[in-house]
């Protein structure tokens, strides 16, 4: 058995939406065909028109001292089945015992169980594997450029947090806020760097549920009433771009790239005039006025219909309000993460 706790395991707000992805217990659809079901069992049998007639017939002739034996029979089987509560078939009663069992047992996601079982390798035998991608690269990277950026569009001062913080279910540490002190947060924010003009979102785009449940568990830590996650159009590296024009060099005999391609790899990753006319400098592929060749007439076409964007165009907001019926969940999932975690102890 290992030396740590996992019975007061505090998980971290970036990696809270391995936990809170999928459903447990009952799913919506779960719920509504059990609310069927129960209502089923609920409802009185309602007699068919023809055996309403029948009843009142036989009822006619049991007060006349008519009916037959046969004719009685019936009548009392009515009278047994009116009024009562519809059976249910043999496979609806099954489905009805299983949707009750998944509603009082609710248990974690394969997939939540799968990164629990490697958290819990990783924590017991002191190995981290690490994701390393270009992306996260470049967003550690350029971390304290978007807050500058950020800083710029808000006009207003923003510091780079390095405090971790925490409570009794998670731990976080949250890029920028604004307030008194870091337990006194009226707003928090946290940046992101898109990898490229493509991948940054629009306007109408809903939130990455990874980033909302971060920043759910940033406003249970905090205590504030929102949070926003700042997406930031940073120009594409230059390490990067030295590698796209590596890997071009490839598509063309001798590695010869056309001063057309050049540019148009600067124009899908720089986004001001000048870190693109700087590069276009720095890779000399500057188009020629007096060269007629088909490769710079693309060439210039490229550097005379280039688009610059604004700082404002570089940022997109997404605001988290604070979810109190969210938090509980966590809360809910951060228990029964713990005690699967601790079951592997056994």
């Amino acid at each position: 058995m290992s030396k740590y706790n996992f019975s007061t395991h505090l998980f971290r707000c970036s990696g809270l939406h391995h936990i809170m992805a999928g459903e447990i217990g009952l799913t919506e659809a779960q719920e509504k065909e059990l609310a069927e079901v129960e209502a089923r069992k609920k409802k009185d049998e309602e007699l068919s028109a023809a055996q309403k007639k029948r009843k009142k017939d036989y009822e006619e002739k049991e007060k006349a001292d008519t009916i037959t034996e046969k004719q009685q029979e019936t009548l009392d089987d009515i009278r047994e089945k009116e009024g009562k509560p519809i059976p249910l078939t043999e496979t609806m009663q099954k489905k009805y015992d299983g949707l009750i069992y998944k509603r009082d047992n609710p248990e974690l996601t394969d997939g939540t169980k799968n990164y629990l079982a490697k958290l819990h390798r990783e924590i017991t035998k002191n190995r981290k594997k690490r994701l390393e991608t270009k992306y996260i690269k470049k967003g550690l990277q350029f971390e304290e450029e978007a807050i500058d950026m950020y800083s710029m569009v808000k006009e207003e001062f923003f510091v780079n947090n390095k405090e971790r913080i925490e409570n009794e279910w998670l731990s976080g540490e949250y890029d920028i806020f604004t307030g008194k002190s870091i337990d006194e947060i009226e707003e928090g924010f946290d940046t992101k760097c898109s990898w490229d003009l493509f991948t940054f979102p629009y306007k109408r785009d809903k939130l990455n549920t990874v980033y909302y449940w971060q920043n759910m568990g940033y406003m249970f830590l905090s205590g504030a009433p929102r949070w926003t996650t700042v997406y930031c159009l940073i120009d594409t590296p230059k390490w990067e771009l030295e590698n796209i024009k590596y890997r071009e060099g490839f598509e063309w005999p001798y590695n010869e790239i056309p001063k057309w391609k050049l540019l148009e790899i600067l124009n899908n990753n720089l986004y001001t005039e000048e870190s693109f006319f700087k590069m276009m400098n720095e890779w000399d592929c500057a188009p020629d006025p007096s060269d007629q060749s088909e490769d710079n007439l693309k060439a210039a076409d490229i550097v005379n219909s280039f688009v610059p964007l604004s700082l404002e165009e570089r940022i997109m907001e997404k605001v988290t309000e604070r979810d109190e019926a969210a938090i509980e969940e966590i809360k809910i999932r951060v228990a029964m993460s713990r005690e699967f975690m601790v079951s592997l102890e056994e």
